[in-house]
């Protein structure tokens, strides 16, 4: 049940309390080979989860770092363990992080001098990972394809071997959804009024289509749909964008909870984009009282952005000795007081 325990931490989110737990197996002496085998590739995941959450980008890459120094630890010495593949992909995962933090460096005033330098770096970063997801997604196939086309479901037997076959399955998915993503993240690397811009979002589009027409049933082909939509955004298509944000809005199924919220997110950019800021505005406050455990996740707080904004553009609207001029003005500022 080791392994068991350290996924429960990582689902609730007490990453340190994790780590700490692994340290503390790591040094036991009698530790089934099948958990001592994957210390570190489990310490790596630890690490690279507690990293995407870490809002100092300077502790971000220390702990980017050492999530990167158990995973490659892990893949050289068990090359040929089942996990080997996961390891790739995490590893691929950390590269992209780092590619991120270079994208938002040079989009910073501070940074302008540093502006092409930082965009170079990132688009490395992005290149790397897409050659370890392509590895990953070798592995992935492999392992699909040594399952047969059809197994017995009547057969008590065949219950592990379905169970199985469906993990394999899932991870090829999001091999494919991961190298679609990459072109996305690729596209950040240029200015926005760059013709590589909109060349890059058009090949993601591509890749993320594909996915989704192969999985629309699945999680991953519904996440492939949502990514379709934010690429026509940036690319100025908002109507199309919102179309795809609306079609995946009307799923019912709670098991879509996670990707509701992105998707809900999504759309509010777009409502601040195309103008209609009273409906970004409640669509918004709606998000937040529907979701307040999620207020200081990366959605959340670019939810509270979008809020401000709507407040902001609607303030600008009004006249100067208006008092609800002020007052939306005022709760803007406490918000980006808030975010920052």
């Amino acid at each position: 049940r080791h392994l068991d325990f350290v996924q429960a931490l990582r689902d609730r989110g007490y990453h340190d309390m994790a780590i700490e737990y692994l340290e503390q197996l790591a040094k036991r002496e009698k530790l089934p080979d099948s958990v001592q085998a994957v210390i570190d590739y489990e310490l790596g995941k630890v690490l690279l989860l507690q990293a995407t959450e870490e809002r100092d980008l300077v502790k971000r890459d220390e702990q980017l770092e050492k999530s990167r120094e158990h995973l490659q630890r892990f893949v050289d010495e068990h090359a040929g363990h089942a996990r080997a593949a996961d390891a790739m992909t995490d590893l691929a995962l950390i590269l992209v992080e780092r590619g991120r933090v270079a994208v938002m460096q040079s989009n910073s005033p501070i940074k302008r001098a540093q502006r092409k330098e930082l965009q170079e770096q990132a688009r490395q970063y992005f290149d790397n990972a897409r050659k370890q997801f392509e590895e990953a997604q070798i592995r992935f196939l492999a392992e699909y394809k040594k399952f047969p086309s059809f197994i017995d479901p009547t057969n008590p037997r065949s219950k592990q071997q379905i169970e199985d076959r469906r993990e394999a399955q899932l991870d090829l998915m999001q091999a494919q959804l991961n190298l679609a993503v990459i072109e996305y993240e690729d596209a950040q690397t240029f200015d926005r009024d760059s013709k590589e811009f909109k060349e890059r979002l058009s090949g993601a589009v591509k890749k993320f289509e594909d996915v989704y027409t192969r999985y629309r049933g699945w999680l991953a082909g519904l996440y492939a749909r949502m990514w379709m939509g934010k690429c026509f955004e940036e690319m100025g298509d908002i109507r199309k964008a919102v179309g795809f944000y609306e079609e995946l809005e009307k799923h019912e199924d709670p098991a879509l909870s996670g990707l509701k919220r992105q998707v809900v997110y999504f759309h509010i950019i777009c409502m601040n984009k195309r103008g209609d800021h009273v409906l970004a505005q409640e669509t918004a406050q709606r998000w937040i009282n529907e979701h307040p455990r999620d207020v200081r996740t990366k959605q959340g707080l670019g939810v509270r952005m979008e809020l401000a904004s709507a407040l902001r553009d609607q303030a600008k609207k009004l006249a100067e000795n208006d008092g609800n001029r002020s007052r939306m003005l005022a709760q803007a500022m406490t918000i980006w007081n808030e975010v920052a």
